[in-house]
């Protein structure tokens, strides 16, 4: 056997594996789903059982939606799909908030943990994507509590030689030697425990590496088995104009009167998709009406006073995109968030 056809047999191999680990993933928690949804209905069943399945419901929905959306966007890096933004960031808030998602199950697992920014004021402010960096120290955060058990996680960052350089410290379970070189591929899970589940299922750190290395950075780590681990990355440090003395923020001009129930559209041409926004949103006293695709999204704004509009993006006879665009170009002023599954 020539060496390229060796190749080619081990990289077929390696893509059937990977497939069948997604397909026990994803039908694993679908399984878990509509069992204990199955068991959910049952009269019989006692309170506090009812409470157990709808947590297990629930942590395995989670877990597939992160699962797939993991997937989704490795393959959107690959191929070039993933855009990313140049905003305004805080280093000191993205910090902060980090901190208090983390804080509960710190709390629960008695572990010290805390986070320290060594960064002045006038650096603290730079331009980059703050979702993606709240994606890859959360990620990183969620690995070092699945594998720290005593001890403490820190976190933090600081600014040196042009880079911005966060880190995660803990006093885990660390990585064995032989993991150290497949840590960042796919699907891959220290002690080569490829089919053992936890949420993530071996995408996190990969996932990570292509965020840090679409985002012109470089990320890294240290660790010792037994000992825990430290793992880093850097990004260029581009420092945003703050402008001085600027004037206050003004409202966004939209007359509403006083006493009138604000009005919110949901276009969504899913019934599903909509009894579960209709849920969330029973509890405010608002009125909520529904546009079954783009057209009638934009005909009710024409003839209705609405307030807010929930604009899913793939709809049947016109899409979101095209509906905000219309809808836009007569009522300038009314806020539209868009919704989508992907």
């Amino acid at each position: 056997m020539n060496y390229t056809k060796e190749v080619m047999e081990n990289n077929i191999r390696r893509e059937n594996s990977l497939i069948n680990f997604i397909s026990h993933e994803i039908r694993s928690r679908i399984n878990a789903i509509t069992g204990f949804s199955q068991l959910l209905a049952e009269a019989d069943q006692s309170d506090e059982n009812r409470k157990k399945f709808a947590r297990i419901i629930q942590e395995c929905s989670d877990n597939l939606v992160l699962i797939i959306n993991n997937i989704w966007e490795i393959s959107n890096i690959e191929t070039g799909g993933v855009k990313i933004a140049e905003n305004e960031v805080d280093l000191h808030q993205i910090c902060i908030d980090i901190s208090e998602k983390f804080r509960e199950e710190a709390f629960h697992k008695k572990l010290i943990f805390k986070s320290e920014v060594d960064v002045v004021v006038t650096d603290s402010i730079v331009l980059s994507d703050k979702e993606r960096l709240v994606q890859i120290i959360s990620s990183l955060l969620i690995n070092s509590f699945h594998n720290t058990f005593t001890g403490s996680i820190v976190f933090g960052c600081f600014v040196r030689d042009g880079f911005v350089e966060f880190y995660v410290t803990d006093t885990g379970t660390g990585i064995p030697e032989k993991d150290k070189p497949e840590i960042f591929n796919k699907f891959y899970k220290t002690g080569n425990a490829i089919l053992k589940t936890y949420p993530g299922a071996g995408l996190g750190l990969t996932l990570c590496k292509s965020l840090v290395e679409a985002m012109r950075g470089e990320i890294w780590f240290t660790s010792t088995e037994g000992s825990g681990s430290d793992f880093r990355f850097k990004i260029p440090h581009k420092r945003a104009l703050i402008a001085q003395d600027s004037e206050p923020i003004q409202d966004s001009g939209v007359s509403v009167q006083k006493n009138r129930k604000k009005v919110v559209l949901v276009a969504e041409d899913d019934n599903l998709n909509y009894s579960l926004i209709k849920t969330y949103l029973s509890k405010l006293d608002i009125i909520l009406i529904r546009a079954e695709n783009g057209q009638v999204a934009v005909d009710l704004c024409n003839s209705n006073n609405v307030d807010l509009v929930l604009m899913d993006i793939r709809m049947p006879e016109m899409d979101g995109f095209t509906a905000t665009r219309i809808i836009k170009s007569t009522k300038p002023d009314l806020q539209i968030i868009a919704q989508t599954a992907f």
